[in-house]
C-alpha cells in the first residue's frame, strides 16, 4: 500500500469527485488506519479531504477528527506522499528527507545530532557525529620549570560514534627548561581514550627531539588516558617513549601528528 503519486490540489472539498481517483482515495483511507493509527477510518468519504495548493491534506469526519493530518507549524508544512515507490517529507515546499525501498535518502544533505550525545549500547546504532578543534599542549610528565612560546599550535577533531580522529600542530618559537621530568606529552585531547590492551598509534613528522641510534617518533593515547606520549624507534632498538632528556632545552620543537582512537 502506497499513498496516491498526485493528489490534485483542484479537487473540490466535500465532493466524491472522479478528479480525485477512486484508488488514490482507498489509499488514503488506508494510510490513515496503518500509519496514523485510526482503525475505523473506513467510514470516511472523500467529503472529509480537503487538498490546498501547498500539498497539506486535511482530514475532518466523524468518527474522528484529524484537523492537520500532515502539518507542522504555518511556516512548516510536512508534507508524506508517495512518489515512484518513495515516501518524501518536505519542509516550505521543499524535499528534505526520502524513504525509498533501498533506504533513506537525505535531500537536505544533512544528518543532525543533539549537542549531547544520546549514548546508546546498541553495536549497531550511530549516536554521535561531532566536529570541533581543540588546543594541544605540550608538557612532560612532571612539568617542572618548562616554559613555552608556541609558534604555531592548532588542534582539529571529528568524531563518529566511539571513532576519534584528531589532527595536530605545534611549532615552538621557545622552549627551555631544568627541572622538568617523564616522559614527553601533549595535553587537550577532546575525548578520553577506551580502556584497551594496545595503545592508539598515529603518524607524525617531528623534529627538536634528539634520542641516539633512534631514527622514528610515533605519538601516542594508551589505554583510558586523555594525553599523547611519544614513542620512538630504531633499528636493533627497543621502543622507548621520548621524555624530557631527549627534548633538550633551547631547542624548537615541531610536532604534526594524526591519530585515531575509540573514546571511553
Amino acid at each position: 500500500m502506497s499513498l496516491p503519486n498526485t493528489l490534485s490540489p483542484a479537487t473540490p472539498a466535500g465532493t466524491d469527485s472522479p478528479a480525485l481517483g477512486d484508488d488514490q482515495f482507498r489509499d488514503l483511507k488506508q494510510y490513515i488506519v496503518d500509519v496514523i493509527g485510526v482503525p475505523n477510518a473506513s467510514a470516511v468519504t472523500a467529503a472529509a479531504f480537503a487538498i490546498t495548493t501547498g500539498g497539506l491534506v486535511t482530514v475532518s469526519q466523524s468518527p474522528f477528527t484529524v484537523p492537520t493530518l500532515m502539518r507542522g507549524t504555518a511556516s512548516q508544512i510536512l508534507r508524506i506522499e508517495s512518489q515512484y515507490s518513495a515516501i518524501v517529507f518536505g519542509i516550505n515546499g521543499s524535499s528534505v528527507m526520502m524513504v525509498q525501498s533501498d533506504g533513506l535518502n537525505l535531500n537536505a544533505g544533512q544528518l543532525i545530532f543533539p549537542a549531547t550525545q544520546v549514548a546508546s549500547a546498541g553495536g549497531n546504532t550511530l549516536d554521535d557525529y561531532e566536529e570541533g578543534t581543540w588546543t594541544p599542549t605540550l608538557t612532560f610528565a612532571t612539568a617542572g620549570d618548562l616554559s613555552v612560546v608556541y609558534g604555531a599550535q592548532s588542534g582539529r577533531y571529528t568524531k563518529i560514534g566511539r571513532i576519534v580522529t584528531i589532527h595536530f600542530r605545534i611549532e615552538t618559537s621557545t622552549f627551555t627548561h631544568t627541572t622538568a621530568s617523564g616522559n614527553l606529552r601533549v595535553t587537550g585531547i577532546p575525548f578520553t581514550a577506551a580502556t584497551v590492551s594496545e595503545r592508539f598509534v598515529g603518524p607524525s613528522i617531528w623534529g627538536g627531539i634528539t634520542k641516539a641510534n633512534y631514527t622514528q617518533v610515533a605519538p601516542n593515547i594508551a589505554s583510558n588516558t586523555a594525553f599523547i606520549i611519544f614513542t620512538a624507534s630504531g633499528s636493533g632498538q627497543a621502543a622507548s617513549d621520548v621524555t624530557a632528556s631527549d627534548v633538550p632545552t633551547g631547542g624548537t620543537v615541531l610536532l604534526y601528528g594524526t591519530i585515531l582512537y575509540n573514546e571511553v
